[in-house]
């Protein structure tokens, strides 16, 4: 989400569409380079209820350098 408090950037050097476990993974592993990135939703909002039920392997195997926490591996 934006926020309206502060000014937004004319631009980005990587923008991705679509805020979901694709996009909010590139996201994090372009932040963990020091790389700037916006990310579009849609959605104004979380959804009430996940729209995945998986994630592969893989991919889970990415997110402990990233410090993402919390998941099952």
């Amino acid at each position: 989400m934006i926020r309206t408090d502060e000014p937004m950037q004319t631009s980005y050097p990587v923008v991705g569409v679509g805020g979901g476990s694709v996009g909010l993974s590139l996201a994090a592993e372009l932040g963990w380079r020091g790389i700037e990135c916006l990310v579009l939703e849609a959605r104004p909002t979380l959804n009430d209820h996940p729209r995945s039920n998986a994630v592969a392997n893989r991919t889970m195997e990415y997110y402990p350098p990233l410090n993402i926490t919390g998941l099952p591996i």
